[in-house]
């Protein structure tokens, strides 16, 4: 039992980790190369098939790497960023494009995963310029959000150790003392019958 509940506490780690790196943001120093806004499938509520156009954005970064980035607003769903400025972010895009021989370094922050075989990119949440490609990011916001979660998690934990050892804690008990009062009193009762039949059988 013991193995069961750490291997669900592992399962319930994970998935919480995998939700956090997922929607928090982060955080990274590029040139950007140029943009271009792409056909992609996608569908409605009712599983019918659909198209949308996405504004795709290709960086470089301070390693040489290439990567890609779509440029969607979140609107109010998940995460909830409340991007809106979709076309801003693309103009910014677009005014700091440059090339290796004069680059302009930029900071973008974005969230998501990169998956090639379902074509998943991260979206861009905003661009700014970098001091350099050396400028130091700290991801003191993605902190603040952990320790918070966690204190609130410890919080939570209490209250429940706390209200269990008050209230289910006794209540298991005077389950445990009743049902033991009811086994005697039936064991009690089951030996007289059996005596009495034992004397009317002449046993």
């Amino acid at each position: 039992m013991s193995k069961v509940k750490w291997i669900l506490y592992a399962i319930l780690l994970a998935a919480v980790a995998g939700l956090l790196h997922y929607s928090l943001p982060k955080r990274d120093i590029v040139r950007i190369t140029g943009q271009e806004v792409k056909r992609q499938d996608s569908s409605t509520e009712t599983g019918a098939a659909a198209t949308r156009d996405v504004n795709f954005i290709f960086v470089v970064d301070t390693e040489g790497e290439e990567a890609e980035y779509r440029n969607e607003d979140t609107d109010f769903g998940w995460p909830p960023y409340f991007k809106f400025d979709t076309q801003n972010v693309a103009s910014k895009a677009a005014n700091n494009i440059s090339t290796a021989d004069n680059p302009k370094w930029v900071v973008i922050t974005y969230y998501g995963w990169r998956f090639q075989m379902s074509s998943s990119f991260p979206n861009i949440v905003s661009i700014r310029p970098a001091e350099g490609p050396d400028e130091p990011l700290y991801p003191w916001f993605n902190g603040i959000v952990v320790a918070v979660l966690v204190i609130g998690f410890l919080i939570v934990r209490r209250f429940v150790i706390v209200l269990y050892g008050r209230h289910v804690d006794p209540l298991v008990d005077a389950i445990d003392k009743q049902w033991d009062d009811t086994t005697e009193t039936v064991s009690t009762r089951y030996q007289g019958v059996s005596g009495w039949f034992r004397k009317l059988l002449g046993r």
